[in-house]
């Protein structure tokens, strides 16, 4: 049951992650967070890839039933309820991060940079291996451009960037998992796609917290179980799971 001990570590991680914040809330000397800044993908993205122009505006999270039930429309969140980082904010006292491309948003208290479906990579490095990325091109280093220009716009001065940074959490990520996503899902090997590894970097920011979330076990999503069947002994565990498939997402 590998999934399984894979997904319960991801969620002990994220309990505990929760459990540190609301100690945060609670004795303010320790870590008074006032900002948090997002980068990531579809897990993060409050709303970012539907205001990247009409193939944005036209993907699934543009229109209802995403965002129904919880904010009563649309948000361009890939959920009908919160993500993960809603929940942070909520727990921190803070508002829910905006998006970076809204226009006329408040940005007093951090930004959203994620955008569903980017990598970790740039779509050059990848299209040198032979993978091909969507249209829209937002990867990290992007995003980290958006971070610098917010900051750039937003400090009146040095001075006062340094105090947010040091009062501010970072998330990076999860974000990387589309790099291998579209590698496998366009023929790519297990093996092949291990070469990428090494290349997918943290990137620290200049921040004094900084939170790298591991990328989700994928062995056990249909699109990979569908087009990735295995006739090997035990290539699948008890939950019908590819073992390859999440040893190799949780090694990375």
């Amino acid at each position: 049951m590998y999934m399984a001990s894979a997904s319960t570590s991801y969620y002990f991680f994220l309990i505990t992650i929760t459990q540190f914040l609301l100690i945060c809330v609670a004795h303010e000397k320790i870590c008074p967070f006032e900002y948090v800044y997002q980068f990531g993908d579809s897990i993060s993205d409050t709303g970012n890839l539907i205001r990247l122009g009409p193939i944005g505006a036209g993907t699934a999270a543009a229109r209802l039933p995403y965002g129904e039930t919880f904010f009563h429309r649309p948000t361009g969140r890939w959920s009908d309820g919160l993500l993960i980082i809603d929940f942070f904010a909520v727990a921190l006292q803070l508002p829910l991060l905006n998006p970076y491309l809204e226009k006329n948003a408040s940005f007093d208290h951090g930004a959203n940079f994620a955008v569903a479906g980017s990598t970790a990579l740039d779509s050059s490095f990848l299209a040198e291996r032979g993978i091909q990325t969507p249209i829209i091109n937002t990867p990290l280093s992007v995003q980290l451009n958006w971070f610098r220009t917010l900051l750039n716009s937003t400090c009146p001065s040095l001075e006062e960037c340094v105090r947010r940074l040091t009062r501010a959490i970072v998330y990076v990520g999860e974000i990387g998992g589309n790099d291998f996503n579209y590698a496998l899902s366009q023929g790519k090997s297990i093996q092949e796609i291990q070469t990428l590894v090494p290349d997918v970097e943290v990137i620290r920011l200049g921040a004094m917290r900084v939170v790298v979330p591991g990328n989700f076990p994928i062995g056990c999503l249909p699109i990979f179980l569908t087009t990735l069947p295995s006739v090997g002994p035990g290539a699948y565990d008890d939950l019908g799971c590819l073992h390859s498939l999440n040893e190799f997402a949780v090694s990375k």
